[in-house]
């Protein structure tokens, strides 16, 4: 089925058409009225070569014709995909942007959790409605309900709270706010926070008035941290005490009442998975129009092909014909012109987990993207090292990519077993931006480097060990063997002189270590 992405340039159409039956119904045209001399020798051939000024005007309006065409971007669509509406759900993702949100006592902070948190829900809810909403004592809109990830993803990594002229964490004051937002009904509401400054009852009490349903993600620990501001001075309550944050589970009489899911979060290596299907599980599904044009094949690039082949014959045509072949024999400008196809055909190949095939087709495109996507490919079908080569050769402006392309060069360090070089681009990685996943992979690689250096340590001093005791015993063989020779060369009267003092000597036994005392703990000596 043939349709059209931007239908509404067609209407420039109304304009070429007449255009067009005016230039075929001119019975004479006098081009040196409309054009000067220098521009009709420099562009134009002379009249009866090949074409006369009347038809070459006819093309040149026939070639708009196609431009106007190619811009409505003409489309093959997927009659699957026409046919089905998916089924989604709204979400209104709740972030605690408070002072005690900075604290450090989860990796970077609590904030940063938050962030990364949301991120990983928009790749977990491809299907959602998300709007985000920030709050401390007031409640303030970060988006409105969108499905553009991308978008959102960014608006929330800048969230910074420092802007914000209140304090503290009123969650009523957000639960109040979600009512406002269109399409809020029947909404599932994410509570990213580390507690409430009381007022927990009336939260509870609104929550069963306009019958909602609250997750909850209790972020922090509950031995808690110090809080800086941000002349990275410690606060201090009245008395000038220090004070310290700590989680407070309060908050989860939230979920639990109203029938949400709820976990808490005291280290980044918790497992949110679960918590995320719970809400998935619960959410009440509404139907939601699909994008028409996923999975449709692009046409646009043949009418303007056209629409450039009428334009040169419609001007000087060995000149222009000479830019014409420099243009489709170009390897680089052919890249260009149909990347749409290769991306597309990569895209499909990639989702049918074809990975050769979708390695082959990225390899065709000359962006950073496709490059990137290549890597991934390979990476996919353990050509690890062909991956790292590509990895290594790119570099991204953009935080996020950048922290994804470092986290997938770890990944397959970690394959050829190059774990330094693994630990350096998971910490490069997180200087981008804080990844769970690239946190969890770092800490795990470390500790997994420190065991093996603890037991290269342990080996290296019990080596050590047995080869002083080796050589020890061999300085005892020598010795011996010395004292045998020194034996025999003694003389009869030596030998008798030696028995006579043996005789009168007691003799002790200087027994041998076998096995050290291992417990350095013992302290008594009986």
């Amino acid at each position: 089925m043939i349709s059209f992405a931007q239908q509404w340039y067609l209407l420039f159409l109304v304009l070429v058409v007449p255009l067009l039956i005016l230039v075929m119904k001119m019975k004479s045209l006098n081009i040196e009225d409309i054009f000067s001399k220098e521009v009709r020798e420099r562009v134009f051939v002379k009249s009866g070569t090949f074409l006369n000024y009347k038809r070459r005007l006819a093309l040149l309006v026939l070639a708009l014709a196609f431009m106007v065409v190619a811009l409505a971007r003409p489309v093959i669509l997927d009659e699957n995909v026409t046919k089905e509406d998916i089924e989604g759900f709204n979400l209104i993702v709740l972030i605690d942007v408070s002072k005690s949100m900075s604290v450090k006592d989860l990796f970077p902070s609590r904030l940063e959790y938050a962030k990364a948190f949301v991120s990983k829900v928009l790749q977990e809810f491809p299907e959602a409605n998300v709007a985000v909403l920030a709050f401390s004592q007031d409640a303030f809109l970060v988006t409105p309900f969108s499905k553009d990830a991308k978008s959102i993803e960014f608006l929330v990594e800048h969230l910074n709270p420092e802007y914000l002229t209140t304090q503290g964490s009123l969650i009523v004051s957000a639960l109040r706010a979600t009512q406002k937002l269109k399409d809020a009904q029947d909404a599932e509401i994410l509570l990213l926070s580390d507690g409430a400054d009381g007022l927990i009852q009336e939260s509870l009490d609104f929550i069963e008035e306009k019958n909602l349903r609250v997750h909850v993600l209790n972020i922090g620990t509950s031995k808690g941290d110090v809080i800086y501001n941000k002349d990275t001075e410690l606060i201090k309550d009245k008395e000038g005490n220090i004070v310290i944050s700590k989680r407070d589970d309060a908050v989860l009489a939230l979920a639990k009442q109203s029938g949400g899911a709820y976990l808490s979060v005291s280290n980044v290596s918790v497992d949110t998975q679960k918590f995320l299907d719970s809400i998935k599980k619960v959410s009440k599904k509404i139907k939601m129009k699909h994008d028409k044009l996923e999975g449709a094949k692009e046409l646009f690039i043949y009418p303007l092909i056209v629409s450039f082949v009428l334009v040169f014959f419609s001007f000087n045509v060995p000149r222009f014909f000479f830019i014409f072949l420099l243009l489709f024999t170009c390897k680089d400008v052919q890249a260009g012109l149909f990347d749409f196809y290769h991306l597309k055909k990569a895209n499909e190949s990639y989702k049918a987990k074809e990975y050769e095939q979708a390695a082959k087709e990225f390899s065709k495109l000359q962006n950073k993207e496709a490059l990137y996507n290549e890597a991934n490919a390979l990476y996919k079908q353990k050509e690890f090292q062909k991956a790292q080569k590509i990895y290594e050769g790119l570099k991204f402006e953009d935080k996020t990519k950048e922290m994804q392309r470092l986290h997938n060069l770890g990944n397959s360090y970690v394959q050829t077993k190059e774990y330094e070089k693994a630990i350096k681009s998971y910490e490069e990685a997180l200087k981008q931006k804080y990844d769970e996943d690239t946190k969890f992979n770092l800490e795990l690689l470390k500790k997994q480097n420190k065991d093996k250096k603890d037991k290269n340590n342990s080996q290296k001093q019990k080596n050590k060990e047995e080869k002083k005791n080796n050589q020890k015993q061999e300085n005892k063989s020598d010795q011996a063997a010395s004292d045998k020779k020194e034996e025999k060369q003694m003389s009869e009267s030596e030998a008798q002189k030696w028995e006579k003092l043996m005789q009168n000597k007691e003799l002790k036994t200087q027994p041998l270590i076998m096995e050290k005392n291992r417990n350095s703990d013992v302290q008594n000596n009986w």
